[in-house]
Formats: C-alpha cells, sequence, structure tokens
C-alpha cells in the first residue's frame, strides 16, 4: 500500500511539475497581437496593398531545417480560387510565390506537431540572410480553423509565435481575424460578395466563413547584416489557459517573408521596380531537362475538418531538404518518419503561370 501511495504521489509531483514548466515557458513570451496589422489575400489583391515587396526574402513553409525538428510536419496544398478576379480586374502585381494566375492560387502548408516534448509547440526552424543591418518586417502567411462551438475559448484559440536567433519569443492570436474561419468544412472557392455576407462576429473581432489565406505584417525586428535564425511555433498561450502541446492551437502555417520596414505612409506610396528583360547572350542553348511528371495526391481530411473534394497536387520540398508528412485521409494520422522521407527526391514541381 504505501508503494501505491508513494507511486501516486510521485504522479501528482510529475504532473505539477509539468503544470509549473509550461507557465514559466508562456510567462517569457510576449503577447504582441493588439501591436499588428493584417490582410487577406483576397483583400490584398483587390486593393494591389504592397505588403510582400520587391526586397523580400521568403521562406517557404517546407523549407525548415529537417535537423532541428521533433517531429515532421503534416503537409498539403490549399487550392484558393477568387471566381470574381477579372470581373473585379484584380491582377498579379507583385512576384507572388502562391499565385498561379487568374484567380486560382496554390498555398503549401503545414500543420507542425509537437515531438515526445510536450513543450515544443511544433517548433519549425528556418534560415534566411539580409545583406545590411537595419529596421525589417516580418510578414507571416497562414490560416486556422475554429469550429462554431469552440468560439471565445481561451483553450481552443489560434495563433502562432516566433524568434529571431533564439532571442525573445512574441506571439500573435489570430482568432478574431479573417484568418480564422468558422465553417466546419473548408471552402476554397469564392467571390467578394459571398466573403462580404459571410462575416461572423466574435466578442473581439471577426471571423470568416471562408478559408482565407491571410497576412500578418508590421512585426518589426532589428537585424545585423548576415545569416538568421527564424524559429516558429505554435501559440503558448491566451488569456489564462496555457497550451502544454503545440499541436492544439496550431495552423496552416504557408510561410514568412523578411523585408525591410517601411512605415504605414511609405508603404502606402511604396512603387514596385519595373521588371526588366533577361539580357541577350550569344551562347548556345543548353539542352532542356525532362520535365518531372505531376502527381495528383488523394484529398485529404486534416486534423480539423474534411477538405474539399478537389484532388489535391503537392508540391515537393526544395531538393537537400526534407519532404514533411502528409496526413492519411480520414483518420487524421500521418504516414512515415522525417528519416525515411528525406530520402524521397524532390522531383514534382508545379509550373506557375507567369503574366
Amino acid at each position: 500500500m504505501k508503494k501505491i501511495t508513494a507511486i501516486l504521489v510521485a504522479v501528482v509531483l510529475m504532473l505539477n511539475m509539468m503544470a509549473i514548466m509550461a507557465s514559466a515557458d508562456a510567462a517569457q513570451v510576449t503577447d504582441i497581437t493588439n501591436d499588428i496589422k493584417y490582410v487577406t489575400a483576397y483583400e490584398m489583391y483587390a486593393n494591389k496593398m504592397a505588403i510582400v515587396r520587391a526586397d523580400a526574402v521568403f521562406m517557404g513553409a517546407y523549407d525548415y531545417d529537417t535537423t532541428l525538428v521533433a517531429k515532421a510536419p503534416g503537409y498539403g496544398t490549399r487550392w484558393v480560387t477568387f471566381t470574381d478576379w477579372a470581373a473585379n480586374g484584380m491582377e498579379s502585381y507583385f512576384d507572388d510565390y502562391f499565385n498561379l494566375g487568374d484567380g486560382y492560387f496554390g498555398y503549401d502548408a503545414v500543420w507542425a506537431e509537437s515531438g515526445s516534448d510536450p513543450y515544443d509547440h511544433g517548433r519549425l526552424s528556418y534560415k534566411f540572410t539580409v545583406e545590411e543591418a537595419g529596421m525589417y518586417e516580418l510578414v507571416i502567411v497562414g490560416c486556422a480553423q475554429i469550429k462554431p462551438e469552440n468560439v471565445d475559448n481561451d483553450a481552443k484559440d489560434r495563433g502562432f509565435a516566433f524568434q529571431i536567433d533564439g532571442g525573445e519569443i512574441q506571439q500573435v492570436n489570430i482568432s478574431d481575424t479573417l484568418g480564422t474561419f468558422q465553417n466546419p468544412t473548408y471552402m476554397y472557392t469564392y467571390s467578394k460578395a459571398e466573403l462580404d455576407s459571410t462575416l461572423i462576429t466574435t466578442a473581439n473581432g471577426v471571423n470568416s466563413y471562408y478559408y482565407q489565406p491571410t497576412y500578418y505584417y508590421g512585426i518589426q525586428v532589428n537585424l545585423t547584416a548576415g545569416e538568421h535564425i527564424f524559429d516558429y511555433y505554435h501559440l503558448f498561450y491566451s488569456g489564462e489557459h496555457v497550451f502544454e502541446s503545440g499541436n492544439g492551437p496550431r495552423l496552416n502555417y504557408m510561410g514568412a517573408y523578411v523585408q525591410k520596414f517601411l512605415t504605414d505612409a511609405e508603404r502606402d506610396n511604396y512603387v514596385y521596380p519595373e521588371t526588366t528583360a533577361a539580357p541577350e547572350t550569344t551562347e548556345e542553348p543548353k539542352p532542356e531537362t525532362t520535365k518531372a511528371e505531376e502527381t495528383t495526391a488523394a484529398p485529404e481530411k486534416t486534423d480539423d475538418a474534411t477538405q474539399a473534394p478537389t484532388p489535391e497536387q503537392t508540391k515537393a520540398p526544395t531538393a537537400g531538404t526534407e519532404a514533411p508528412k502528409e496526413e492519411k485521409p480520414g483518420c487524421g494520422g500521418m504516414i512515415g518518419f522525417a528519416t525515411i522521407l528525406a530520402l524521397i527526391p524532390a522531383a514534382i514541381v508545379i509550373k506557375k503561370k507567369r503574366d
């Protein structure tokens, strides 16, 4: 009996210690939700906003450091269509990795997993380089679902956190923005009229009914010239609730940009540089390489909701990196391990349309 009592006491102490660890972890994170801005991809294109500029360095969601990930994330490409693109005179006005032309977008996304350590908060680590020191801006792209019954519940909130070069961790709660949608299913095709007629009010903001990739911007970071480390995490806390696992508040994370910081006035007056034709060359053209055959993946089911029935086509990560894990349809499980997926050649590429 004494042994059983001792074991129970040990378990209680361990649970208390874990709770203390989680609270201490969250106490070191600064919430900057009220200090930043956001805009959906639709709004950005409709108003030709200079959110992503010519000097931006892009870190795609798939390009994380595979040696530092605790557990490979699920992944997939979300196909989004603006049905009134032509009718509203929308244009492909900047070099957008996700834009396939004519109102059709392919957003490579990951949904990170916590590893054996429940406090790693789904960490994904990326490297980037800037040429000169100065004040820069982070722009983080993603969105998430909150089911209607979970709205305004701190324990079900969604968001992200980040740090640069191991410094202060800052977090953004996206639960009261249009980057969070309440539709129980994932709906990727819409017009402005449909977006405007389905806005859903929360206690502190507005949610969408449709799946809207959203740009969270105005995040200032002071950088030296050279290489830096960007670590992405999920939300650490909301209100009094501390997330002990990185999986609960996770997003469909699509990547981040680093670019020179501009004030609102400078951004409004920003003019994209004109593109120039490639210089002529007298060299003999090199033989073209054979284009890899495109493949089509089965429809996915995420851990949150069933996707639209359109088959999903996925892009392989950049050559030399390990592919994230793709979720199995139906049960929300993952297939393969990071070490196995590292052997998969990065051969599948989507041919993007150019204006």
